[in-house]
């Protein structure tokens, strides 16, 4: 019994020994992943340049295909680089300063809304500005919101217009839509549907209609 027990306690110890470990490793790599983020390399930039030199237009700008779905647009002027890492209808841009490769703003946006928080550095990469737009988890929300009550597919790029505005004091967004159908805004008598969300709980303020089938008819839908 003595035996089992001293085994038992060798092995528990054994696991807090690599759990602190692991603890340590995690701590030295976090910074790494944080520089990458904050800074970049303006050799290795103007390698990428020489690669992809073809996708220029004389616009300083070059894309590069990261997936199917995805890309990243880089572009720079004689002080700034921009980096915008575009997803379908989402998108994440970072400026970063030349002469340093410090991160100067980072912002997202889904659907030309602005989301989540932007935030903005200094030259020495010291936070000085936050501007916070939504919770982390609000995009998610929204996007199955309007899915389950309209039949919309917010990732699906043509299916909705989106802006962020102000209706009886209340923070909206208003949603002009086709029942999952994609928009045609080259025919003014396509049928358009319109839906103003409370911007925080996302119900339903106000619908609006107006049919092709009925020229000039336009009703409020409740």
């Amino acid at each position: 019994m003595l035996i089992v027990k001293q085994c038992r306690l060798l092995n528990h110890l054994i696991t807090m020994v690599l759990l602190i470990i692991s603890t340590i490793c995690y701590a030295q790599e976090q910074p790494k992943l944080e520089s990458n983020l904050n800074h970049f390399d303006i050799n290795k930039f103007n390698e990428l340049k020489k690669q992809h030199y073809n996708d220029f237009r004389g616009t300083n700008e070059f894309t590069i295909q990261k997936d199917k779905d995805t890309t990243i647009r880089y572009m720079e002027d004689t002080e700034y680089t921009v980096i915008t890492t575009i997803k379908n209808v989402y998108m994440i841009s970072r400026v970063y300063y030349k002469p340093t490769g410090v991160l100067k703003s980072e912002d997202e946006s889904f659907n030309s809304l602005a989301v989540n928080t932007a935030r903005y550095y200094d030259e020495q990469g010291r936070l000085t500005e936050e501007y916070k737009y939504t919770s982390p988890d609000w995009v998610d929300r929204l996007t199955k919101v309007v899915k389950e009550k309209f039949n919309v597919d917010l990732w699906s790029l043509g299916q909705a217009m989106l802006s962020r505005g102000n209706y009886q004091g209340k923070e909206v967004i208003t949603i002009i839509h086709n029942k999952g159908q994609y928009l045609d805004f080259r025919n003014d008598m396509a049928d358009r549907y319109t839906v103003l969300l409370d911007a925080n709980t996302l119900e339903i303020i106000k619908q609006f209609e107006r049919s092709s089938k009925r020229p000039g008819y336009s009703h409020t839908l409740h």
